[in-house]
């Protein structure tokens, strides 16, 4: 029978009072022998991890993105896990090795706040509920392969049955800001890893991986500063889908051209308010083409570094040389879509570039 002394708090058959453990029938009990009975045994957590599995499996076991996974997985079945890359082991009532896709599927589907596949890779809160839902299904694998194969489940179409919350998208006036950061700090993620670490890094791939997002947040926000960091993850999706060239071109600047000076002696008085387009360049070859819906404001935030760089002076130097900067203005008839397209056909077209570069070979 339990003690009736007020002071004292039952747990588990062990009565927790003055300096000292005693169990119910008075005898003292060590402080391990207490905490064992309090606390969850590996036997314990792995029973509710197999029950989870378990529930999330028989929910599963007719939709469409189990039939999917498991056709994927035959087809894959004589593969080493080595060489697929996407395998490992987890824990369930069955055993065995069970398809990543498959297991990163049933983590996406079991999200009470279900929004696309990208929002779930960029969004801090979201992507930590994510992954926990993945370990709780057994996965071991790095964030980066849980992120990565989200985003390859989604390709495969293994949640074209399932339902999404929408996302509210970036308004104009943060897109117009965050997108150049964005794209800048992905360069300059991109620059380092190929010549400091020799391989190339996608925008995916910087976005998946905890710390390449991290050291592409603090270059973002140094360069255009009061954003959240999911706004700059938001804006490399953006430039990331935009990838393509207007039908109009670089013809749509012919007879726009406002100057062309130093940027570090740039009169900001002279810079349109409005939309355009802009160059940079550097020693005479082109470094670097946006566009605006502010000119002017644009304009200033590449002045934060005195002009002499557009990335914080604690950055890799992808560019080193003085800078200038050509300007051209929105006219009459012009659409941003134009004006993105018009400095997506004026890229640089070798390298130093500040622009992304996206690699296809």
């Amino acid at each position: 029978m339990k003690t009736k002394d007020a002071t004292k708090k039952d747990h588990g058959g062990f009565v927790v009072g003055g300096d000292r453990l005693q169990d119910v029938t008075g005898s003292k009990v060590s402080d391990e022998e207490f905490v064992q009975q309090i606390w969850p045994t590996e036997a314990d957590i792995d029973g509710a991890i197999d029950r989870i599995v378990a529930a999330l499996s028989e929910s599963c076991e007719n939709s469409a993105a189990h039939a999917a996974a498991e056709a994927y997985r035959d087809e894959q079945r004589d593969t080493s896990v080595e060489e697929q890359g996407t395998l490992f082991h987890w824990s369930s009532n069955s055993g065995g090795v069970s398809d990543l896709l498959f297991v990163v599927s049933k983590a996406y589907s079991g999200m009470s706040f279900r929004p696309p596949e990208d929002y779930v890779v960029v969004e801090p809160k979201v992507n930590r509920e994510f992954v926990s839902r993945c370990r709780l299904l057994g996965a071991t694998t790095s964030e980066y392969e849980l992120n990565k194969a989200l985003l390859n489940a989604r390709k495969a179409g293994l949640h074209h049955h399932l339902e999404r919350h929408v996302v509210a998208g970036l308004s104009a006036t943060v897109r117009d800001s965050v997108v150049c950061a964005a794209e800048i700090a992905a360069r300059v993620v991109q620059y380092v890893c190929e010549n400091k670490n020799g391989f190339y890094v996608s925008i995916d791939q910087i976005l998946c991986d905890s710390k390449l997002r991290s050291d592409f947040d603090r270059i973002a926000y140094s360069m255009f500063s009061g954003y959240e960091e999911v706004a700059y993850r938001l804006g490399a999706l953006s430039f990331r889908k935009n990838l393509h060239k207007s039908t109009v071109g670089s013809e749509l600047l012919q007879g726009s051209h406002v100057l062309k000076t130093r940027l570090s002696r740039v009169a900001i008085e002279d810079v349109p308010e409005g939309p355009g387009v802009y160059l940079v360049f550097c020693e005479g070859r082109r470094v670097f083409s946006s566009w605006a819906c502010s000119l002017r404001s644009r304009v200033e935030a590449h002045l934060k570094f005195g002009g002499e760089r557009l990335t914080p002076p604690d950055t890799a130097d992808v560019v080193s040389g003085p800078l200038e900067i050509e300007i051209f203005e929105s006219r009459a008839g012009w659409k941003m879509r134009d004006a993105e397209g018009a400095a997506l056909e004026l890229l640089p077209s070798e390298e130093p570039s500040l622009n992304y570069i996206v690699r296809t070979g």
